[in-house]
């Protein structure tokens, strides 16, 4: 796996990146750890590489960042994490040889507040980003939902958006597991991503990634810790991202 490491701004790269459209890489301090997409800051420079656009996100306080062959230089979630002098940033896949096999596929949930909240609302066609597209669960100790990707695909990343309309802080204390067969035990599953919270609308997507990627089947998102009134999982769009065949 190719890594940048910015180390009280020197940069050392372990390899050579040929010039292509769009190149992503991720602080390798937030892989599996869910980063928002926002806000989003396009910085042109004259003269620019992907090591200058790390030292530069290292400097802004960014997870990730892209770099363009048109020497543009894209943050995301500038301010969100620490800067720091010393950084390592893993090479994503680029984001045209990635596609989302989420949507229209089977998925279900612990429980559903109402039925126009069906578990399938997370993964429908529309994404108004409010409660009429969204997945509700009741209030329980640790609500989930599947989703049944149909086949055992090497999933790269799962973006979420929660409600934005109201209460986006329910969303909190999450984690995102891969499994190659259905079950609701997912201590089985593979831990592909966490996330703290609480959810607020200023971030946005959610982006939950792997560099080298996570096989499986089932996509299962989980709260694993609640307040003493617990509160529901909410999921208005959810994205799987894997390699394009």
């Amino acid at each position: 796996m190719a890594k940048i490491t910015v180390i009280w701004m020197t940069v050392w790269a372990s390899s050579s990146f040929a010039a292509t459209t769009q190149v992503d890489f991720l602080s390798s301090a937030m892989q599996g750890i869910c980063v928002t997409m926002s806000p989003l800051t396009t910085y042109h420079m004259h003269t620019a590489s992907n090591t200058l656009c790390a030292m530069l996100c290292a400097r802004k306080g960014a997870p990730k960042f892209a770099f363009t062959s048109g020497n543009t230089c894209i943050l995301y979630g500038e301010g969100r994490v620490l800067n720091s002098f010393t950084h390592t940033f893993l090479t994503l896949p680029p984001p045209d040889s990635l596609e989302d096999v989420a949507t229209g596929k089977n998925a279900r949930g612990s429980s559903v507040y109402e039925y126009k909240y069906i578990p399938s609302k997370a993964v429908d066609i529309e994404t108004d980003e409010t409660k009429n597209t969204m997945y509700h669960s009741q209030r329980e100790k640790k609500p989930w939902w599947l989703l049944d990707l149909g086949e055992i695909r090497t999933i790269h990343a799962v973006e979420i958006i929660s409600r934005q309309d109201c209460c986006p802080e329910r969303l909190h204390d999450v984690e995102i597991r891969v499994g190659n067969y259905s079950s609701t035990d997912f201590s089985h599953y593979t831990l592909f991503s966490t996330y703290a919270g609480p959810y607020s609308v200023d971030q946005g997507r959610l982006s939950c990634v792997k560099a080298d990627g996570v096989s499986g089947r089932f996509v299962a998102i989980l709260k694993v810790k609640q307040p003493p009134i617990p509160t529901p999982l909410q999921l208005v769009d959810v994205n799987v991202l894997v390699r394009k065949w």
